[in-house]
């Protein structure tokens, strides 16, 4: 009995279920302007009313319930994508200082009066120019992400900023070997 009830089920489901909400209606319609029960038979058929507006109204409910699940998972994942931002903009702000910092330590050097054609202090001017290069690579794929207008845009800004960030608040470990 419960294979011939699934298999018409199954020939039911042949048809969008849109469409058969809209049949089950004008069933409905009819069986209340005629005055009379759903049309049933035994053995039981799929075009039976009380079958089809039952399989029709069910197989609605599931759907309803998948679309639910969806939207409770969206948001879900847009809280998280919003509690990311947050910290993202965090990120982006206190690089933006390391930003500043660097600026100001650039133009001490060039203004301190001090020989700088010495190998240490070559070293260091390089060595600040490559944190200052690297840390506003950083701000700039922080900005992009932030800037992000899609989906797409957004995971793709965030794969650059991942593969980019180093610990940009401190300042890069210096390559080369300097001595006063």
């Amino acid at each position: 009995m419960l294979e011939r009830a699934e298999e018409l089920k199954q020939r039911i489901r042949e048809t969008p279920l849109d469409e058969r909400l809209d049949n089950a209606k004008r069933r409905i319609g009819r069986m209340c302007s005629e005055g009379r029960p759903p049309r049933m038979t035994i053995p039981v058929q799929y075009d039976d009313d009380d079958f089809f507006i039952s399989t029709t109204l069910a197989d609605a409910q599931a759907t309803i319930a998948d679309l639910q699940g969806q939207v409770k998972d969206a948001q879900e994942g847009l809280s998280l994508c919003e509690h990311e931002l947050g910290s993202v903009r965090i990120d982006r702000a206190i690089l933006q200082q390391r930003v500043a910092q660097l600026e100001g330590e650039i133009k001490r050097y060039a203004g301190c009066g001090h020989d700088h054609s010495t190998a240490w202090w070559q070293l260091r001017y390089e060595d600040l120019q490559a944190d200052h290069a690297r840390v506003l690579g950083l701000v700039e794929a922080a900005t992009k992400l932030l800037a992000a207008k899609t989906t797409d845009s957004f995971h793709r800004a965030l794969s650059a900023l991942e593969s980019a960030t180093l610990d940009a608040t401190t300042p890069a470990t210096p390559t080369h070997n300097g001595g006063a």
